[in-house]
């Protein structure tokens, strides 16, 4: 059985309401004026036990019996568009609820790490991870969403000196932190050392998902949602019960096809011309760029030039920052500039810095793939990369997807030769029954994320969930944590492979590979759920293409890899530089 972050809640209502009061807050605006200080004024003059911000109208108060009232609170939030109003504990929605008392562990604190209730959320923080220089820390912020499902989501707070721009400051409300004890607290004052939740040029706070050797053991995102879940238990223990649910494997595929693909894209590239474009704009990132030219010198693959422009001509590999960065800094965003005729791959300084020293090799191989499936989009209208016909489809297969409100589909032939269509989502027609179907399953079966997958006769919906597995508790109790294969289905069912699980629900997901796996998961392996809404469900059958390494590098893809290129065309679509 596969662990899942979803959660079974039992509340004893009489009991709790026995132990608390609990207050809701609303506003008559669009939302509440200065809600981040409403949020955490209760926590600090009021003795809330909690306080959870559901939306942007409304606020709710968790304290313990008698400790507050109604008159209190009016007198102390003074605002004639505020309604407060005293509510039961079973008239309050179970995510709502169960967030109220996982917030109150902000109320806890070791020598290793505080749990903080600020404005409306709840932060696990660590001396540890502050940076060298104080100059930024991250976090860990524990929440429940509307289906109860834990996440556990790293953010970054970094120091107001490293920012000039005033609107930023002034929009983010502003933290100190104790380095003694990891207490983060909502301050006014502005001659103290504070923090606002904002990371610098785009850079992601990254905490790992779960890295068992023995330094990291307790320093991963699964240590502390399992420590976050047994502290709710032990400490409310007579209120309510609460447990993750579980769900049953029924197919695993733990073997890669096609890890040849290296070669296979060396093949396609050899002799290829490739226009290198350091669009870095700063002497700063230099030693970076040489190093790339080297390294695609090194593997006598292309014909390397460098320039400072996009050539139609040629594969061009461009050296900038990444998206975030342009938006953050409020440059012209290169990414807009990028020639739609033209062959382009880009390699960010953020993303690529640190693998230029520790894994070239996965550097220069991800650029291979990434080139050949570019070069079978322009130039083959075949896969190169797989031999499609082992999957033995006898009918064409068509996945779609829809963005800004234009419908794109991928139709491959039983052999691997492909097509792209594309249309605005009206009532024009394909000129093809089938695709005019897909088109119609995708307009009803809108949403974010979701891509569609239709033969002749069948139609399957995938969209991802807020739901991820987790391996047992069980691993942080051991004395050492075997990777055998006795041990990944005791311990790690559901995380590592590609599993498929048809329950109540049909869903899947890829983990790392399983065999030879080391002790480190960066990141949660996200469930997809699949549903069928024509014919019979065939994923079963497609989840094969998962288990490719050339979409991720030396990873399973979470799509089956013809979206890898489908999302390769949508991008050409979408560039508007000729």
């Amino acid at each position: 059985m596969a662990i899942s972050n979803q959660l079974s809640i039992r509340f004893n209502f009489n009991e709790i309401n026995n132990a608390y009061d609990f207050y809701i807050i609303s506003t008559s605006d669009k939302y509440i004026s200065g809600g981040a200080y409403l949020l955490d004024k209760p926590i600090d003059s009021l003795k809330a036990e909690s306080v959870v911000f559901d939306n942007g109208r409304s606020v709710f108060l968790m304290f313990k019996k008698g400790v507050s009232n109604r008159i209190d609170l009016v007198n102390q939030l003074i605002d004639e568009k505020l309604t407060i109003k005293q509510v039961s504990s079973e008239n309050i929605k179970d995510y709502i609820l169960f967030r109220l008392f996982l917030y109150s562990l902000s109320n806890f604190e070791s020598d290793d790490n505080k749990f903080n209730n600020v404005s409306g959320k709840l932060y696990i923080t660590r001396p540890k991870w502050m940076s060298k220089n104080k100059k930024t820390f991250k976090c860990l912020n524990i929440n429940v969403d509307d289906k109860l499902c834990l996440t556990a989501e790293a953010t970054t707070f970094t120091q107001t000196s490293l920012f000039t721009n005033k609107k930023i400051l002034n929009e983010y409300p502003k933290y100190t932190f104790s380095n003694k004890n990891g207490a983060l607290k909502r301050t006014f004052d502005s001659d103290s050392e504070t923090y606002i939740r904002r990371s610098l040029f785009g850079k992601k706070a990254e905490i790992s998902y779960l890295d068992f050797s023995k330094s990291n053991i307790e320093n991963n995102k699964v240590f502390f949602i399992y420590k976050t879940i047994r502290m709710v238990s032990e400490r409310f223990l007579d209120l309510l019960t609460v447990k993750f649910k579980e769900i049953t494997v029924t197919k695993t595929i733990g073997k890669y096809i096609d890890d040849d693909f290296v070669n296979k894209s060396i093949n396609l590239l050899k002799g290829r011309t490739l226009n290198l474009v350091n669009w870095s704009n700063s002497d700063e990132f230099i030693d970076e760029f040489n190093a790339i030219s080297t390294l695609v010198k090194s593997k006598n693959v292309f014909k390397v030039v460098e320039s400072k422009t996009i050539n139609k001509n040629a594969l061009n590999l461009v050296y900038l920052h990444n998206k975030e960065y342009y938006e953050q800094m409020k440059y012209n965003d290169p990414y807009k500039k990028f020639v739609s005729s033209a062959v382009i791959q880009h390699i960010t300084i953020e993303d690529c810095a640190d693998k230029l020293v520790d894994d070239n090799e996965a550097i220069i191989n991800t650029i291979f793939k990434e080139f050949a499936i570019k070069l079978d989009i322009a130039e083959q209208s075949k896969i190169s990369l797989d031999d499609w016909s082992l999957f033995n489809y006898n009918e064409r297969m068509i996945f779609g997807r829809e963005k800004n409100n234009i419908h794109y589909f991928m139709i491959i032939n039983p052999e691997g030769s492909f097509e792209f269509k594309r249309k605005a989502n009206d009532l024009r027609s394909f000129g093809d029954k089938a695709l005019d179907k897909c088109s119609r399953f995708l307009t009803d079966n809108l949403g974010k994320d979701k891509s569609i997958i239709v033969s002749e006769n069948n139609a399957i919906v995938i969209s991802r969930t807020g739901s991820f597995t987790l391996p047992s508790e069980k691993i942080f109790s051991l004395e050492t944590i075997s990777r055998s294969n006795e041990s990944r289905k005791a311990y790690f069912d559901g995380v590592v492979d590609v599993n498929l699980y048809d329950n109540l629900e049909c869903f899947y997901n890829a983990g790392i590979k399983g065999s030879g796996m080391n002790t480190l998961i960066p990141k949660a392996p996200i469930l997809y759920k699949v549903e069928c809404i024509e014919g019979h469900n065939f994923i079963d059958k497609i989840i094969e293409s998962l288990a490719v390494p050339f979409v991720k590098y030396k990873n399973f893809t979470v799509l089956p890899y013809p979206f890898k290129y489908l999302n390769e065309y949508i991008e050409t679509c979408e560039k508007t530089v000729d």
